[in-house]
């Protein structure tokens, strides 16, 4: 009995604090100013195979390649060309910001 009540209160603990990513803009800037107030930027690459840096024009890609890699995206077949397009505006979102801080910062 006391084995169920355990296994029923971590599920309902999972449901309450295991929120999928929404992928949006608004997660992104958030994401963002938490990693930058934590001092640990990263920057996202969003595709599958070859995933590549967003949101971060060429010249910045020897800054961006100083930092660690968050993969964004579903890998080489896209099933859902929403959730694609939204994980590849967060990647540019991130990115933009961590960017304009670093950049700031110097």
């Amino acid at each position: 009995m006391k084995a169920v009540l355990v296994a029923l209160a971590m599920l309902a603990a999972c449901d309450v604090f295991g929120v999928p990513k929404e992928w949006s803009k608004r997660e992104a800037i958030a994401d963002a100013e938490h990693d930058i107030r934590a001092n640990s930027v990263e920057f996202c690459y969003w595709g599958g195979y070859a995933s590549r840096l967003v949101g971060v024009p060429d010249k910045y890609f020897p800054i961006a390649r100083q930092y660690p890699k968050r993969m964004v995206g579903q890998g080489c077949v896209v099933r859902d060309e929403a959730l694609n397009e939204r994980q590849r505006e967060y990647a540019e979102t991130y990115n933009a910001r961590v960017l304009a801080y670093l950049l700031k910062k110097k």
